[in-house]
């Protein structure tokens, strides 16, 4: 929403833009319509001037722009006062009465205050009233153009009163908003500080991975995706999760899953990457069971299992592949996972484990698909697998620091100024 005092700044702007340009209209138009009438010497010919200088400098000097009520104010009352000399000097010509109506209804649409207003509006009508009482002018003259003043200025009233106190609920309401979102936002950071400790410390992924990166881009504060570590005896389990949803419910089911991934090894003493997803499936279902809704939140994911004595390397996913980009050959063999996620799902089946032999200087990818489903581009269209593939080899000569940091900037380059659509997370790991 647009800041109050910012719309009464935009409104002094345009009424500077009409000083400037319609009173040298206003003046030709007289002119010609009443070649008689006359006006104070080079007073037109001074507001126009000062009017283009004052619209300048409240985009220019920070001064002017914070001292713009009271500087219009001033405006307005030089304004007033050379509207009553052409008045007296053409004897309330009825052209001339009318310019001077025009002009006071104008000046009494920007006001931010409701006292500096009200006050204005008083003392521009006892003004006028000791200054049309005081010129010879025929009494019935003076009574009509006082009452017409009058109701100038009272339908000025209403109209302000009525904005002024739409702008006070306005002011609460957005007060607040603000404070709810504070509130809001708050908690939802500290939420994104406990989703931070479920993820893996990054002193353990730099013990057995040295050379590898991790790429995490939420969506929002908290995220659906997470990546995941654990050291089982001789082998190094590690896994790349995309929940449903992303933001605080994304979140909320990472936890969940997060949990069951954990259970599964601890608890049950789990090793072997499928028998760890059937076991997560399990304890997921059962997490979510206790609801009375049906509830059929899950997550995809890619789980390797290293055995570091025997070099044994497996992997087994609930729909998400991994890649493994061959350094020598300069090529990427796709590991397809297994066509169901972890959760509810009618046709289930056991999870499928599989070995995978890599060479020095291979570089194994885990991923969810924010990147692969990111619209951006000249067309707004997906990035795509092929497109991703098609990347990953190209940088696959790259230091993982390097990889890591062309990866992002592809990815932002690609987005542009189009929304992220979920959440990202990629990791690289040089074996």
């Amino acid at each position: 929403m647009k800041d109050i005092k910012d719309q009464y700044l935009s409104i002094y702007r345009l009424l500077l833009f009409l000083l400037a340009v319609m009173i040298p209209l206003f003046g030709l138009a007289f002119a010609y319509g009443n070649p008689e009438a006359v006006s104070p010497p080079l007073f037109k010919e001074i507001l126009a001037p000062v009017g283009i200088f004052i619209l300048i400098a409240s985009f220019k000097f920070s001064w002017v722009k914070r001292n713009m009520q009271i500087i219009m104010l001033v405006l307005y009352v030089v304004v007033v006062i050379w509207q009553l000399f052409v008045l007296k000097m053409n004897e309330f010509n009825p052209n001339n009465d009318m310019g001077f109506l025009v002009v006071i209804s104008a000046i009494t649409v920007g006001f931010e205050s409701r006292k500096i207003f009200i006050s204005f509006i008083s003392m521009l009508f006892v003004l006028m009233t000791v200054f049309v009482l005081m010129n010879e002018v025929e009494g019935i003259s003076k009574l009509i153009f006082i009452i017409t003043v009058f109701s100038v200025l009272f339908i000025s009233f209403l109209v302000n009163n009525r904005k002024f106190k739409a702008e006070s609920s306005v002011g609460e309401f957005t007060a607040q908003l603000k404070w709810k979102n504070k509130e809001i936002t708050d908690s939802i950071s500290y939420g994104q500080r406990i989703q931070n400790a479920i993820l893996p410390n990054q002193g353990l992924v730099n013990k057995y991975f040295p050379d590898s990166f991790v790429l995490y881009k939420p969506k929002d504060i908290v995220a659906g995706d997470f990546y995941w570590m654990e050291q089982v005896g001789s082998h190094i389990l590690f896994a790349v999760a995309d929940c449903t949803g992303h933001g605080v419910p994304g979140a909320m089911v990472s936890v969940v899953c997060n949990g069951a991934l954990n259970r599964a090894i601890r608890e049950f003493k789990l090793i072997a990457p499928a028998a760890i997803l059937d076991k997560t499936t399990d304890l997921v279902i059962e997490a979510f069971s206790q609801s009375d809704d049906m509830v059929k939140d899950g997550m995809d994911i890619s789980l390797c299992s290293w055995n570091l004595k025997t070099g044994d390397f497996w992997f087994a996913g609930a729909n998400n592949p991994i890649y493994l980009v061959k350094g020598k050959e300069k090529k990427i063999e796709t590991f397809s996972a297994d066509k169901q996620p972890i959760g509810q799902f009618d046709k289930r089946t056991p999870f499928t484990n599989v070995k995978i032999d890599f060479e020095k200087n291979d570089t194994l990818y885990l991923f969810t698909d924010g990147m692969v489903d990111q619209f951006g581009g000249p067309k707004g269209k997906k990035f795509k697998h092929k497109k991703f593939k098609e990347l990953l080899l190209s940088i696959s000569h790259r230091t993982s620091k390097e990889k890591k940091s062309d990866i992002n900037r592809i990815f932002d380059d690609w987005r542009g100024e189009m929304e992220q659509v979920d959440d990202v997370c990629i990791v690289g790991i040089n074996l």
